[in-house]
């Protein structure tokens, strides 16, 4: 036990010091294998090989708001990465499909995608051409050549950020079922601001409720 608990004390310095995601994996599998609980190993798994393959769900912090550009040819003309106006569908469930993209790349990838300059600033994917030509084109004045998906980078980068954060979290769950202390010296200001406002919100939320009195894990 020691030793698994010597090698989360690293992962936390690592988050802390926003290294790569590529050493806080490495580190991460080993964990997963002495703690020998599946979903946190087929999580884990999935984070470095990506999703898709399998029935495992895709976690709601890889399904990220988009915007959706289109070439459009009009008179003889042609319009090259046009906003389309989504919200002119009148399908809900068209509409969210449109404005959400989901990010099937391992992070890995995801870490590689947003460092690199070179390959542009959007993650593109193409709308299909069923959607395009029963809801986006009768919207339209013109023929809609090209339609894509577009995801800004800063934006998916935050799929990193958000894992990191639910690992932090795991940990700390796993804090409390181990009875380890975890060395709280070993986190950033940041992180350790929002332990203790979250903190502070449960107490708050205790003291509060009195009258019947509620505990926070109740609270909805």
């Amino acid at each position: 036990m020691n030793k698994l608990k010597s090698l989360i004390d690293r992962v936390i310095i690592d988050l802390s010091e926003n290294k790569s995601i590529e050493t806080i994996l490495l580190k991460v599998q080993t964990i997963s294998y002495y703690l020998k609980d599946d979903d946190f190993s087929s999580w884990i798994r999935h984070e470095q090989n990506g999703y898709g393959n399998d029935e495992y769900p895709l976690p709601d912090y890889r399904k990220v708001n988009c915007v959706v550009k289109i070439d459009v040819s009009q008179y003889g003309s042609m319009a090259k990465n046009m906003m389309f106006p989504c919200e002119v569908i009148k399908d809900d469930k068209i509409c969210e499909r449109l404005t959400h993209m989901s990010v099937f790349e391992s992070l890995n990838e995801i870490e590689q995608m947003s460092t690199n300059k070179e390959d542009g600033n959007d993650l593109i994917k193409a709308v299909s051409w069923y959607l395009v030509q029963k809801y986006m084109a009768p919207c339209i004045n013109g023929n809609i050549l090209v339609a894509n998906q577009h995801i800004n980078m800063s934006t998916i980068q935050t799929i990193v950020s958000q894992f990191k954060s639910k690992l932090l979290a795991f940990f700390l769950e796993l804090n409390d079922k181990m009875d380890w202390d975890i060395n709280f010296e070993y986190l950033s200001a940041g992180y350790k601001t929002c332990i203790y406002l979250v903190l502070g919100i449960l107490k708050e939320i205790e003291f509060r409720f009195k009258s019947p009195y509620i505990n926070a894990e109740k609270f909805d």
